[in-house]
């Protein structure tokens, strides 16, 4: 009997031993996984910080080149420079991704705009500016990949068990996603120049900024649907006229 208990004991102190010598290893382990992970999610950031920041400095040079031949969209205009200017300001990592959404879908709209100015989309200054942000935009998108995968990775290490405890005493805060508005902005901006208006007016129908106002339309439908019927009206009025403009010249 007496053995036996010699026994528990001797189970129970090797369990005591192993669990003092293995939990502080684990902790170390894990918080240092989380460290490497967390600058992984850094670097994705910062390499994609490179190319916005590119798109910043683009942006100036390109709303002067458009405003020389398109003096009458001033408020396609003041959109780029206000969305761009909210990016480059933003006081939180979620709003930085945010605003930059909105960027994107100001700058679609900007060069949907275009349709209407040959003389603008034949000056060669301006062509340059379209490739040259073309080329950001794929290197934006590649590095959102990268990033967005870092993230998921790190994410999904804080919020499984055991390691969340690591994560909440060690404060490895959840990291947003960088996650576009809708699924068709998803791919890179393309900047094609044809002179099918339609095209235009579906292009600007289907940027961001477009679709949040939209959505602000139906939710107060209810109230006045009167409201959203002369809305379609006026957009069919309006492609009707571009068309016309369109064959005239």
């Amino acid at each position: 009997m007496l053995g036996f208990a010699n026994i528990g004991a001797v189970v129970i102190l090797a369990f005591v031993i192993i669990v003092i010598l293995v939990v502080p290893i684990w902790i170390i382990v894990t918080y240092n996984k989380f460290v490497k992970l967390r600058n992984n999610v850094d670097e994705g950031f910062s390499t994609m910080d490179v190319y916005m920041k590119k798109r910043y400095d683009l942006i100036p040079g390109l709303v002067e080149t458009v405003k020389g031949y398109a003096k009458h969209e001033n408020d396609t205009l003041t959109n780029v420079m206000a969305a761009r200017y909210a990016a480059m300001n933003s006081a939180t990592t979620e709003q930085r991704l945010d605003n930059e959404n909105i960027l994107q879908g100001a700058l679609k709209s900007l060069f949907a705009v275009t349709e209407n100015y040959p003389n603008l989309k034949a000056d060669a200054n301006f062509r340059e500016l379209q490739t040259t942000l073309k080329d950001i935009e794929v290197e934006i998108a590649n590095s959102r990949k990268y990033y967005n995968g870092v993230v998921k990775i790190y994410n999904t290490k804080r919020e499984s068990f055991p390691s969340n405890i690591i994560a909440g005493i060690f404060n490895f805060h959840k990291r947003p996603m960088f996650e576009v508005d809708a699924p068709e902005e998803r791919k890179a901006v393309k900047f094609s120049f044809s002179d099918n208006t339609t095209e235009v007016a579906e292009s600007i129908k289907e940027s961001p900024v477009a679709k949040k106002a939209t959505k602000k339309q139906k939710n107060n439908s209810n109230s006045n649907k009167s409201e959203s019927s002369s809305t379609n009206v006026s957009e069919k009025e309006i492609t009707k006229t571009s068309n016309e403009e369109n064959k005239n010249s």
